[in-house]
């Protein structure tokens, strides 16, 4: 399932993030809005284009322009203000490795976002290439009437596959909001979106 609409997916879950941060002072709650946040657009985008049939690039931008118009709308709605949020409580530091001997407080100052990013790439490349639910994903989108002849429930296999992609969409866009920055501004994305997708077809499709 094609989905471009990246852009829009991380400008909710950056919008989110900041909004749960804001009102309950906890960023690791922030953080968890923001991913559910992400998979439950791109569960709209889902039901669009599997269970509808619908144009999946159409879709994908309609997906942009909710992103855009919803965070900048509750930003005026939530906050009282255009262009940009209070600053909220966000997590810019690993204070967890501070007792690490020696590189310990160099490495306290790395975002915790970074080290989550390389634990995924990990978790995500060796559930794609090494797992017997990897095989059904890839199947599925290389040779679906195959993957249905094998007896693989592709409905399901696609939505999985799209909704986890909101997932990580929600947790890119919660990094700009809670950790790049500690607030929401318009347009914070700025096209990070569409990097994104570019570097995974520049890398030939693979999470590495």
């Amino acid at each position: 399932i094609l989905n471009i609409g990246l852009e829009g997916i991380m400008l909710i879950g950056a919008f989110v993030g900041v909004v749960v941060s804001f009102f309950t002072g906890n960023p690791y709650l922030g953080v968890l809005f923001a991913i559910l946040a992400g998979g439950f657009i791109a569960l709209l985008h889902g039901f669009v284009c599997i269970t509808l049939g619908g144009n999946q690039p159409i879709s994908s931008m309609a997906i942009i322009l909710i992103g855009t118009g919803v965070s900048s709308f509750g930003l005026r709605a939530i906050f009282g203000e255009a262009g940009s949020s209070p600053k909220v409580a966000y997590l810019n530091k690993s204070t967890f490795l501070n007792k690490i001997p020696f590189i310990g407080e160099n490495l306290a100052e790395i975002s915790p976002f970074i080290y989550l990013s390389f634990l995924l790439l990990i978790i995500i490349h060796y559930m794609l290439y090494h797992s017997p639910l990897g095989l059904r994903i890839r199947t599925t989108g290389e040779d679906p009437k195959a993957a249905e002849t094998a007896g693989i429930n592709v409905w399901r296999i696609r939505y999985f596959s799209v909704i986890f992609s909101g997932f990580l969409g929600g947790l890119g866009g919660a990094y700009l909001s809670l950790s790049h920055v500690n607030f929401f501004f318009e347009d914070m994305v700025a096209g990070r979106g569409f990097l994104a997708i570019g570097a995974v077809i520049m890398g030939r499709w693979t999470p590495i």
